[in-house]
């Protein structure tokens, strides 16, 4: 049995550069943990991990030589990966080919709808974790195979879920091609943001999902935390540690949905000697701001004492009603500048804030809100303390509550159908600028322009607050092309 495993590349282009402060591709976590998993469970099996930079043509025909290729994707990435699939199947059509990550589970019952040569998919919104599905899937039979959609009988069907965070292997770089090439540039001291951070994680799931419920524009909130015991995240932090940055303080995300003080606490109790690592994780503010000042402090030491130097807050927009049409908690600037302040001048620990223009409800006051708002906010706190803003305008995903409220819009999806000759309920690859002008024309009071403008006014206060232009925008930070509106 020989398996390839391929991360999609996103086109380098000026979005991805805003994004990261480098239009670079790290070596993805994803699939180095399932390489690690299949060579922890079944050394036999010949194991290749891809290098998603190659052209398209290249990577299929290496690929078109293996038994089972993994394909791990992004709702950015969902097109160019069907395109490598087809490829695949024209040039071997025994290949069994499965789909994986948060947005092909999301979609797989559509996926394998709409897409012959895809055998798999990998996970659902509940469960969309499975690094040990294609481990499993290697040598098994499928049907015996969970967390996974598959085609039995000319239907769609899930099979039962079945995982534990726990028993994860350790993994590294090792079985990348290109391996010493694309580790090179991550071999020296590096700034903040000059290059993507590589992902860890030490738990799954969404503190703010499991007490209030998904946010609207969610797709990957996981209602059942999954943790994964701390002794086994530093034993991770110091495998990498030593054998792909030997000597080098690793830059690295930790890509939980949140990281709770409580968790904070057990991991700091827990550290050992000599991690040599810088990490940078997401906050809920209204847990965070429930601390009183002895708590906060005690949160800051503990993230200053590991080495957490940045955290992301999804503020996403500063006004109380579109806030709550997106099932957002709303917090008060001076509670938020509270809690920004207390942890850098405690801990050193500074603040991403996240804005999204667009969520539905939106009007111009409200992004007069934002503005005037987020303006108050760097007025608030010390300089220095906010470091990114990462500002978008809304993505329209599948597995949102946003994208299911656009589906049951008659009008919407008649305008949908016009522009695209498709049917939105069951296209899975659709254009998200035009979900985004879709959306804007039907569930917001605004237009593009009124939309681009404000976008552009955040810009501005941001740079007038010393935020480096680099650090200012995330992967949707394009303006919405105004012919599209014009159409609707």
């Amino acid at each position: 049995m020989k398996v390839a495993l391929i991360r999609t590349a996103i086109v380098p282009d000026k979005e991805r550069h805003l994004a990261y402060g480098s239009n670079i591709s790290p070596m993805a976590t994803s699939v180095a943990l399932l390489g690690a998993c299949l060579r922890e469970k079944f050394p036999e099996v010949k194991i290749s991990i891809l290098n998603e930079n190659w052209p398209p043509e290249k990577i299929a025909k290496r690929a078109a030589k293996f038994d089972l290729v993994g394909f791990s994707t992004t709702y950015a990435t969902h097109g160019p990966s069907c395109e490598i699939a087809r490829k695949i199947n024209q040039l071997n059509p025994e290949v069994g080919i499965i789909f994986g990550g948060i947005d092909a589970a999301n979609k797989g019952s559509l996926i394998l709808k709409s897409h012959f040569y895809i055998n798999y998919v990998c996970g659902n919104q509940d469960n969309p974790w499975g690094e040990n599905v294609i481990t499993t899937l290697a040598l098994s039979a499928p049907e015996n195979v969970s967390n996974i959609w598959l085609r039995k009988h000319g239907k769609v069907i899930f099979t039962d879920y079945n995982y534990d965070l726990g028993n994860l292997p350790l993994w590294d770089f090792g079985q990348f091609k290109e391996h010493d090439e694309r580790i090179q540039p991550y071999l020296k001291p590096a700034g903040d943001w000059d290059l993507p951070h590589h992902s860890v994680f030490s738990w799954r799931g969404c503190l703010k999902s499991l007490r209030r419920g998904r946010c609207a524009f969610c797709t990957s909130a996981v209602d059942s935390p999954n943790f994964m015991p701390p002794e086994n995240f530093w034993r991770q932090i110091l495998h990498l540690q030593e054998n792909e940055f030997p000597g080098v303080k690793m830059n690295l995300y930790l890509g939980d949905n949140h990281t709770p003080p409580g968790w904070v606490r057990k991991l700091a109790e827990k550290m050992p000697a000599g991690i040599n690592a810088r990490f940078r994780a997401y906050g809920w503010l209204p847990e965070i701001i429930s601390l009183n000042p002895a708590q906060l402090k005690g949160f800051a030491q503990d993230l200053h004492a590991m080495g957490f130097y940045n955290l992301f807050y999804g503020v996403e927009s500063f006004d109380r009603e579109v806030l709550s049409s997106t099932n957002k908690d709303f917090v008060s600037v001076p509670e938020m500048a509270r809690v920004i302040t207390s942890l850098f001048n405690q801990g050193g620990v500074r603040a991403t804030i996240a804005i999204i223009v667009g969520l539905p409800g939106e009007n111009e006051e409200s992004l007069k809100t934002t503005l005037a708002s987020f303006r108050e906010l760097f007025a608030l706190v010390p300089n220095g303390a906010i470091e990114r803003v990462y500002l978008s305008h809304l993505v329209v995903l599948h597995g949102s509550a946003i994208m299911e409220n656009m589906k049951r819009n008659l009008s919407l999806c008649v305008d949908y159908e016009r522009l695209t000759g498709k049917v939105f309920a069951t296209d899975d690859d659709p254009p998200v600028d035009l979900l985004t002008a879709l959306h804007l024309k039907y569930f917001t009071g605004i237009t593009p322009a009124i939309a681009n403008v404000y976008h552009d006014r955040i810009v501005d206060v941001s740079l007038e607050s010393g935020i480096p232009r680099q650090q200012i925008g995330g992967f949707e930070e394009r303006h919405i092309i105004d012919n599209i509106f014009s159409q609707l």
